[in-house]
């Protein structure tokens, strides 16, 4: 799977006029495999943020590459169970979605590109979200391009007959037909090229296709990418006012009960507070994948926050590379280990020497006024429960189940 690509992750925060630059670099010195290589190749120039008007509270844009995902568990699926195994799980792939008149395997080769969204929340609109405790939020539009998917799906949309469709400058639009759950919501779904759009309505679909007042004209965001690069595989930029709209929500729900209301305002007191965007980039480089962002934080102080800047990749990365850093940390644990042992047998031979004997216990080699002062266990293991006896190794057993021995 490629999850031990991952041989360390550095860590920067330097300050700057309106808060820090922050970095997050995870070092891949052989490259990426496995579900790595699903972050994509080369870093290019944003490729989407024409779709985001002005006043988006957040854009996002991430490469993926979902066809090398499928080959790494693939080959995960073969080194376990063999060719046959490989393929009976090629064959169900592929005769997923036939009812519907669509390929899942197709669609899983065909994902591969950008996706990109735009988000932007009413300062005065609200909707309410059905339940049994109804919740009023901000109004939101929004808008979603997924490359490479189209061309599979189109085929189920010109069958569904909720969906009426129709011909605009050359797209094809789906609109649903009936009432929906959030009123003021007309969605939209468009096929353009092999580029398939989800939007929550025809309004906020033309102003995201405008050709004015874009996002990307805007003084903060082009100051934001002279700072951190113009190319990458992910964008991701959080406005100051997408925290300010979110934090109305308690009073958009004065009957909130207060078990609610208590989550809602830890999370309100947990969201940033700035008046400069966060912006962050992702960019895959040849030993190692580079976050830079900029935020009103710093990583040394609040580490924990590099997930806002990129939920998903960040997260996975984290994930991912959890199994090499317990690799590394067991491993400098073992030889602290066997320093502690090279000093038992130290102590021994000199106690042998002295006494004349060829075996020795721990209580006569570590003590006050003993050979060995004090010796602190490192992983949970026993040293009194070492065997000392002239010539022979010296074996520990840590606390998970592991042995480690040194010949004197």
């Amino acid at each position: 799977l490629g999850l031990t690509d991952i041989k360390a992750i550095g860590l920067s925060s330097v300050a700057t006029s309106t808060g820090f630059r922050n970095r997050a670099f995870f070092y891949t010195p052989g490259g990426r495999h496995g579900l790595l290589a699903g972050l994509g190749g080369a870093p290019t120039a944003p490729q989407h943020v024409h779709l985001a008007p002005a006043g988006a509270d957040l854009y996002f844009e991430s490469e993926s590459d979902l066809p090398a995902v499928y080959a790494s568990l693939r080959q995960v699926v073969g080194r376990v169970g063999g060719d046959m195994l490989v393929q009976m799980l090629e064959e169900q792939i592929k005769t997923l979605g036939n009812e519907a008149g669509i390929s899942v395997y197709d669609l899983i080769q065909s994902l591969k590109g950008r996706i990109a969204g735009v988000v932007q929340l009413d300062d005065t609109k609200t909707i309410t979200i059905p339940g049994e405790q109804p919740m009023a939020i901000p109004a939101v539009s929004l808008l979603l391009r997924i490359d490479g998917l189209a061309k599979g799906l189109q085929p189920l949309l010109d069958q569904l007959q909720m969906l009426q469709r129709t011909e605009q400058d050359g797209r094809v639009h789906y609109a649903f037909g009936g009432e929906l759950p959030f009123v003021g919501w007309q969605p939209v779904i468009a096929v353009e090229g092999e580029a398939l759009y989800i939007v929550s309505s025809p309004e906020f679909f033309a102003s995201c296709l405008a050709k004015t007042d874009r996002l990307a004209a805007t003084p903060a965001f082009t100051k934001a990418l002279a700072e951190l690069g113009k190319e990458g595989n992910e964008l991701a930029y959080f406005s100051p006012t997408l925290f300010a709209k979110l934090r109305r929500i308690p009073e958009l729900n004065p009957e909130m009960p207060a078990e609610s209301r208590r989550v809602f305002d830890i999370a309100m007191r947990n969201l940033p507070a700035t008046d400069t965007p966060i912006v962050s980039i992702r960019v895959n480089l040849p030993d190692g994948v580079l976050y830079r962002s900029l935020r009103d934080t710093s990583l040394k102080q609040e580490l924990v926050l590099v997930a806002v800047y990129n939920p998903v990749t960040v997260g996975m990365m984290a994930a991912m590379a959890i199994p090499a850093m317990q690799k590394a940390r067991a491993g400098s644990a073992d030889q602290q280990i066997e320093t502690n042992l090279r000093l038992l047998s130290s102590a021994a031979d000199q106690y042998y020497l002295e006494t004349g004997k060829d075996s020795a216990s721990y209580e006569d080699l570590v003590g006050p006024g003993k050979y060995i002062e004090q010796l602190e266990s490192i992983a949970g293991e026993d040293y009194s429960a070492v065997q000392f006896k002239a010539g022979e190794p010296l074996t520990v057993h840590t606390f998970d189940g592991r042995e480690i021995s040194i010949v004197p």
